[in-house]
C-alpha cells in the first residue's frame, strides 16, 4: 500500500519521506509515519529553526551589514594605519635601492663641457680691440689629462694673450705709431692666425704705415674668414679709392651698403667715386644718403656742398658750407669755400 502525499515546496527540504512503505512494514509503520508527520507538522507551525538559520544566513550574507561588536570600531583603523605605513616603508626601501643603483652605475662626467661651450675646441674668437674676460666654467683640477679640457684652458689663454696684444696695437694706432702696432698685431696674429679682427686690424695698422700691398692682403683674408663683413669691405673700397682703382671700390662700396644699408661711411666713399666719375647726379644722392643717416657728418656735408656748387646749385653749396663750419668750426677749406662765394655776391652772408 502506498502513501503518497504533496510535500509544500517551502518545506521539501527540510524533511523527506518515502513515496512508498513496503507491504512488510505493517501498521506500526504507518504509526510511525503518522506521529513523525504530526511532529513535522507542529514544528512547521511553531517556525522550524532551520528556515530561521538559514534566513539569518541569507540576512548576513546579502542583507544589511551587522553591527560590529564592542571593540571592533577601534581595531579597524589601527589595522589601516598599520598596512599603509608598512606599505611606505616597503616604497621607500625601494627608492633608496634604486637610487644607490643610480649612483654606483652612472657614467664618469668630469670631463665634460659646461652648458653654452663647445667641448671641440676654444671658445670664439675674440673681437678685435675688444678685452675678454675667461667664460665661465673652466675645468677643475681634477680633470683628466687629455681631456677637451687642456685644449679649452689652452685656447683661453691663447685668446687672453692675443687680446692684450690686440689692446696694445690699439693704444699704438692712436698714438700715432702704425708700424709698432703692425709688429704687436703680428704677434697677436701667430697666436690666433683665424681671426678675421686681427687680419682687419692689420689691414688698417699697414694702411696708415702705407703699405698698400699688405693692407689688401689682410682685407682680403679678413673677408675670406668672413665674407659678410661690411666694415672691411668700406675700409677696402677705401684703400682701392686711394689706389685710383674706382671700378674695384665701387664694387666695395657696394657689397658693404648692401649688407649694412646704414653705413653713412660707405654712401660717402660711394659719392666721392661717382664724383670722380663725372656723375654728378648719383654723388649729391650719395652725399644726401650719407647725411641722412649720420646728420653730423661733416665730411659728407662738405662733400654734398662741393658737388652742389660744381653742379651749380649755389645756394645748396652756401647752406652745406655754413653746417660743415657750424659742426667743424676749424675746417680751413669750407671756409675758403664760403668767403668765395661771398666774393662773388657781397649782399649774401653767413
Amino acid at each position: 500500500m502506498s502513501f503518497d502525499r504533496a510535500i509544500p515546496s517551502s518545506s521539501a527540504s527540510e524533511f523527506k519521506r518515502p513515496n512508498t512503505i513496503h507491504a512488510g512494514s505493517g501498521r506500526w509503520s504507518r504509526v510511525n509515519w503518522r506521529r513523525n508527520e504530526a511532529r513535522t507538522n507542529s514544528n512547521r507551525l511553531a517556525g522550524p529553526k532551520p528556515q530561521m538559520k538559514r534566513k539569518k544566513q541569507k540576512t548576513q550574507a546579502g542583507g544589511p551589514r551587522q553591527r560590529p561588536p564592542s571593540g571592533a570600531g577601534r581595531a579597524g583603523p589601527a589595522r589601516t594605519s598599520r598596512r599603509w605605513i608598512s606599505l611606505a616603508a616597503v616604497l621607500g626601501a625601494i627608492a633608496l635601492f634604486s637610487g644607490a643603483i643610480y649612483f654606483l652605475t652612472r657614467p664618469e662626467t668630469r670631463g665634460s663641457a659646461p652648458k653654452g661651450e663647445s667641448p671641440t675646441g676654444p671658445p670664439a674668437d675674440l673681437a678685435a680691440g675688444a678685452n675678454s674676460a675667461p667664460p665661465a666654467g673652466l675645468a677643475p683640477e681634477s680633470a683628466p689629462s687629455g681631456s677637451n679640457w687642456d685644449a679649452i684652458n689652452a685656447g683661453q689663454q691663447t685668446n687672453r694673450a692675443a687680446a692684450d696684444l690686440v689692446t696694445r696695437a690699439n693704444a699704438l694706432l692712436a698714438s700715432g705709431d702704425p708700424k709698432s702696432a703692425v709688429r704687436v698685431l703680428e704677434e697677436a696674429l701667430r697666436l690666433t692666425p683665424d681671426d678675421e679682427n686681427l687680419h682687419y686690424n692689420l689691414g688698417i695698422a699697414y694702411g696708415r704705415s702705407g703699405d698698400i700691398t699688405n693692407a689688401e692682403y689682410h682685407y682680403r683674408e679678413a673677408l675670406r674668414l668672413l665674407p659678410d663683413y661690411p666694415e672691411v669691405h668700406n675700409n677696402l673700397g677705401n684703400l682701392l679709392l686711394h689706389a685710383k682703382r674706382l671700378g674695384q671700390a665701387e664694387e666695395q662700396f657696394t657689397e658693404a651698403i648692401k649688407l649694412m644699408p646704414e653705413l653713412s661711411t660707405a654712401h660717402n666713399s660711394l659719392g666721392i667715386v661717382r664724383q670722380s666719375q663725372h656723375r654728378l647726379p648719383d654723388a649729391i644722392a650719395c652725399f644726401r644718403k650719407a647725411i641722412e643717416y649720420n646728420t653730423n657728418y661733416w665730411q659728407a656735408h662738405f662733400n654734398l656742398a662741393i658737388a652742389s656748387l660744381s653742379q651749380g646749385s649755389k645756394e645748396e653749396g652756401f647752406h652745406e658750407l655754413q653746417t660743415v663750419l657750424r659742426l667743424n668750426p676749424g675746417y680751413k677749406p669750407a671756409q675758403r669755400a664760403l668767403d668765395r662765394i661771398q666774393a662773388k655776391t657781397p649782399g649774401q652772408g653767413p
